[in-house]
């Protein structure tokens, strides 16, 4: 990576034990596809292996992956038992004992022992060196790969088709109309076993915590069984970063967990991470908490778990990284761009749905405006693409450290910071002892850490104005991922149980059949915001028009009631399926902590919920169909590549290309070694 021949590893790179013979994969993505980079390739490849069973590997690093093992192990997770027996298969399937996988404490100490007996040269000499049953597979991109399939799918059915005799195409004829009876059918849940609503508690976990504070800022304390972890996260509020500092937020999130610090240059705080600590976890949290559509908030939300042992050391790397980031090695900063660049232009497919989303939000409320991830994405590969069309990108890489530097000071002032603390309440003074070391070194080292802003107006932009979307994105892809946006009641209202019921039954009972099992489309659905958006969804989707007509027909089935009561019941137990899900314990209490939410608060949706009727539900759908009448819903497609003379150019429709400058050369030049 670091000399310029691939920008990024391939997914699955490493041991894969899961079928009967097991594979080690090296492997990297967006590469010059010709043959002379392809052979410097698998020559790096074998000279690294080389050099490994040579000099072996450092110790430090040896505990930094054992320690991660360990950490990944005793973590409590949702599904827990679910994951261990899937886990047993590999073992059961390798002839071993499935009941191994609970001896992590044992493997452990036997491969700190057989390491000092060399075992991983033997290993290299064994399986990579000395091992014949090697595979190598190229993988090249094909602009005309979508077109040639359509007409290979063409052919195929006219074959088809033209083999095909009177009788067997009304044999075919007869088996699609039984097929739509049986999809336009009604279907019995009573067949299954299920739950009722006579199942659902009547009252709620409460989360219990105490709270103290450190200097100004507020500690949150959460006693919960974890398994012997400690979980701290700190939430950072954003209302008073500067507006030319804000567009570098997401990139902050990206990098902060990969810089080093003013003690320690970012290989060998990563390695001290690994070994103490899960790593660092950065969420830009954006929502809003009233019913206005100008109203926004946003704070980062910074995660690290470590291993009760590993206290002290794991809270002096904390107040590292949270005291003095370092973003001054322009090198490194110029990988990261690479390489997050690089993953997000490969990832626009993949990601479709969520920028549909977000884009479709960010017409309807500043919230989504604020951080709207499309753009944000642009703005880091525009940067990319900036530094490779510059012959001399020092300047901008000097920048950006100065104003990421000058960004991290405005986040880690004393009345932006609370701290929030999981685990096990014998432990929470030392933790408490550190978290004051912690306070003490953000107020040392950064000179705005007691600047007092809270007497600033914060929150709404008065100039904000809806904007009614109705955008085509092309993309790579062959199919539609749709969305449609309206307002709808958030977290703040007494509404929101039943718009969440709402949501479900639009979901299970209308726009499934109609999306998914009719039109093909791979899922789809409607969510009710906590935000105050009510989204409609569908991706995978072969269909365009005839999906929005089915949103409004689905709508406007539960506004005329076309429901009975059992589909009802149906829709509230699936709401409670979100509002009692399995928190694991190092999750619970932590909506209160980031946005306030209050155990009466969720207590009241889930009563609005269970209790509302019909007639109710049918209220909240005319609300819905209100705005679409009126136009004032939000349309977003990430779709196939349109045809000059596609017809949905002349319906309304705005068609731009995001991310047309990433031409291949886009990856070609950064296949070359960094430049500064």
């Amino acid at each position: 990576m670091c000399s310029g021949l691939a920008p990024a590893y391939i997914p699955g790179v490493g041991y894969d034990m899961s079928t009967k013979q097991g594979t080690f994969s090296f492997g990297v993505s967006n590469i010059v596809p010709s043959k002379e980079n392809i052979k410097l390739i698998e020559k790096a490849i074998e000279d690294t292996i080389k050099q490994v069973h040579k000099e072996g590997i450092s110790e430090d690093k040896l505990e930094a992956q054992l320690h991660s093992i360990e950490l990944q192990v005793k973590k409590t997770r949702e599904h827990w038992g679910l994951g261990t027996i899937s886990n047993m298969l590999s073992y059961t399937i390798h002839d071993g004992n499935p009941l191994d996988v609970f001896k992590l404490n044992e493997f452990l100490q036997k491969i700190r022992a057989d390491y000092k007996n060399n075992l991983f040269s033997k290993l290299i000499e064994k399986y990579f060196l000395s091992n014949p049953h090697k595979l190598v597979i190229q993988m090249l991109p094909d602009s005309l790969k979508a077109e040639n399939d359509k007409m290979k799918e063409k052919i195929m059915l006219k074959s088809i088709e033209d083999r095909m005799k009177d009788d067997d195409k009304q044999k075919l004829i007869h088996e699609a109309i039984e097929l739509k009876k049986d999809q336009e059918s009604i279907q019995d849940p009573d067949q299954l076993p299920g739950l009722s609503l006579s199942d659902i508690p009547s009252k709620i976990e409460a989360i219990e915590h105490t709270r103290s504070n450190i200097g100004e800022v507020p500690v949150y304390w959460f006693e919960q069984p974890t398994n012997g972890i400690t979980h701290i996260r700190v939430k950072l509020n954003l209302s008073h970063v500067p507006a030319e500092l804000r567009e570098l937020i997401p990139m902050y999130c990206q990098f902060l967990p990969e810089v080093g610090t003013k003690n320690y240059d970012y290989k060998k705080f990563h390695t001290l991470m690994q070994t103490r600590t899960s790593g660092i976890d950065i969420q830009n949290d954006k929502y809003s908490l009233t019913a206005a559509v100008d109203d926004s908030q946003q704070n980062l939300i910074i995660s690290v778990s470590f291993l009760d042992r590993n206290i002290d050391k794991a809270m002096t790397y904390l107040s590292e990284i949270l005291s003095t980031p370092n973003f001054d090695d322009t090198v490194h900063l110029a990988d990261m761009i690479k390489t997050t660049s690089v993953d997000i232009a490969n990832n626009i497919g993949n990601n479709s749905l969520q920028y549909g989303m977000s884009y479709a939000s960010a017409g309807l409320k500043q919230f989504a405006r604020n951080n709207e991830k499309l753009s944000s994405d642009i703005f880091l590969c525009q940067m990319g693409a900036e530094v490779l069309n510059t012959s001399n990108p020092k300047n901008i890489y000097n920048d950006l450290i100065v104003n990421l530097t000058d960004l991290a000071s405005h986040v880690m002032r004393e009345e932006n910071i609370s701290f929030a603390v999981t685990g096990d309440k014998k432990k929470f003074k030392l933790v408490d002892l550190k978290l004051q070391m912690i306070h003490n070194a953000i107020i040392n080292e950064n000179s705005r850490a007691q600047e007092k802003l809270n007497h600033l107006p914060v929150g709404g932009n008065s100039d904000f104005k809806q904007l009614f979307y109705q955008n085509y994105f092309e993309t790579p892809l062959n199919v539609n991922n749709c969305v449609e946006s309206f307002i709808g009641p958030g977290y703040y209202s007494k509404d929101y149980g039943t718009a969440l019921v709402t949501a479900n039954l639009l979901t299970h009972e209308f726009l499934h059949p109609l999306i998914r099992e009719k039109g093909g489309a791979y899922g789809s659905g409607c969510s009710a915001n906590e935000n105050g958006t009510f989204n409609f969804y569908s991706f995978w989707d072969p269909k365009l028009d005839a999906t929005y007509n089915n949103f409004e027909k689905s709508i406007q089935h539960v506004c005329d009631m076309e429901f009975d009561d059992k589909q009802l019941e149906q829709a509230k137990l699936a709401t409670f399926q979100k509002f009692d899900k399995v928190l694991e314990p190092s999750l619970k209490g932590m909506l209160h902590f980031t946005r306030g939410y209050t155990d009466e608060d969720r207590s009241n949706h889930r009563i609005t919920a269970l209790d509302c009727n019909k007639e109710l539900v049918s209220d909240m759908a005319k609300t819905i169909m209100a705005q679409l009448e009126k136009g004032n819903s939000s349309r977003v497609v990430f779709g196939a590549q349109l045809n000059e003379d596609d017809e949905i150019r002349s319906n309304g429709w705005k068609v731009e290309k995001p991310l047309e400058f990433l031409s291949s050369s886009y990856f070609d030049k950064y296949n070359k070694p960094t430049q500064l």
